[in-house]
């Protein structure tokens, strides 16, 4: 029998109750993601990687040294506490070139939580401006060792069976307390994608989603984040066009409650004068073994972003191309120029509890 999965997004006005300083973006044993999503649940942190938000102005290292993805990071470098780095490491992230190997680091961008719970019919997630915070490791050939969690185990995949190399998938297959996740058939308590920048070429930016399950399968939420180094609003270009191709990904609650996980080509077409982005995601697919794919046009995403003189963010409503849902999309311009963007979206049906959650990434 299949299992029902209802979405509700928590609000943000109680996003402050007392409790919320424990359950942020640092990792504990035996929880995943932002933390054990009961801890979510009583935080009610809405739209945010995690409770509260770590600053971008923490106590990292101004330290600006950086390594060849050829080379080893020093003995000294890495992540002291999940939290503030040695003196050796990069101050903060700047390109994938520039990353050190084998080495955990953090960077920030747009994302969003949306909580999901049995019997609850879903609502439309409220947005937040702080940033959300990515954790991550990738060797010096470029392949994932860490993201968030459920990477580390050593129970992950990609998406090439399915036409989308470049999409890393992985399993948390360590609480054994915790229930079977609904967005796939193998057996796991998590389970997260993440886009590979260095399978994609991409320097500035990526993107992961996940999705975590409390004990008894009563609560869980998805939380998909889009990060990297931000263009400064004063660089976007004031005029001209450009077009930026990439990958979006995702996990998908279909009308009658299946999860499944889901991948996309995007095209976007940015009209720097009129600060107008069209949005097309295209060829999407969904699979819940990772090994087997079904074609789901109806999943694909169209839309307009838009945004502000001098600002580096945009967003817009986003509709898939069934005409069961819509939503929004926050996200941002990635590197010195904008050479890059990402950013995160969900999409609902005001009827059912379809939705679809997930984020994006594209280079010129």
């Amino acid at each position: 029998m299949k299992r029902e999965v209802k979405l509700i997004a928590v609000a943000t006005a109680v996003a402050m109750l007392a409790g919320c300083a424990s359950s942020g973006g640092t990792r504990s044993s035996g929880q995943s993601g932002t933390g054990g999503v009961l801890e979510a649940l009583i935080c009610v942190y809405t739209l945010g990687f995690g409770c509260p938000k770590q600053s971008t102005s923490s106590s990292k290292s101004s330290a600006t040294s950086t390594y060849s993805r050829a080379s080893t990071a020093p003995a000294s470098s890495g992540v002291a506490g999940d939290s503030a780095f040695v003196a050796t490491a990069p101050a903060s992230f700047e390109s994938w070139s520039t990353e050190p190997p084998n080495v955990e680091r953090e960077a920030y961008g747009p994302d969003t939580i949306v909580y999901y719970q049995s019997g609850i019919s879903s609502t439309t997630p409220q947005w937040d401006d702080n940033p959300g915070l990515a954790y991550y490791k990738y060797d010096a050939k470029g392949k994932l060792l860490y993201f968030t969690n459920l990477f580390d185990t050593g129970a992950y995949t990609d998406l090439s069976k399915v036409g989308y190399a470049g999409i890393d998938v992985g399993f948390d297959k360590v609480r054994d307390d915790y229930p079977q996740t609904p967005f796939t058939s193998v057996s796991a308590s998590a389970v997260g994608l993440t886009a590979n920048p260095y399978a994609y070429g991409w320097e500035y930016q990526s993107f992961g989603i996940w999705n975590t399950e409390a004990a008894g399968g009563e609560h869980g939420y998805v939380n998909p984040i889009s990060y990297g180094a931000a263009t400064p609003g004063s660089a976007v270009p004031l005029s001209g066009s450009a077009t930026f191709t990439g990958r979006l990904a995702g996990q998908y609650v279909s009308p009658t409650g299946e999860g499944s996980l889901a991948a996309a080509e995007l095209s976007v077409n940015a009209d720097f004068g009129a600060r107008s982005l069209s949005f097309a995601s295209t060829g999407t697919i969904t699979t819940r073994d990772v090994a087997t794919a079904s074609a789901a046009p109806n999943l694909d995403l169209k839309g307009t972003l838009s945004y502000s003189p001098g600002s580096n963010a945009f967003s817009g409503t986003l509709t898939n191309s069934g005409a069961t849902m819509s939503g929004s999309s926050q996200g941002q311009f990635y590197g010195p120029v904008a050479q890059e963007l990402g950013g995160v979206f969900v999409v609902k049906s005001p009827t059912t509890v379809e939705t679809f959650t997930g984020a994006y990434g594209a280079k010129r």
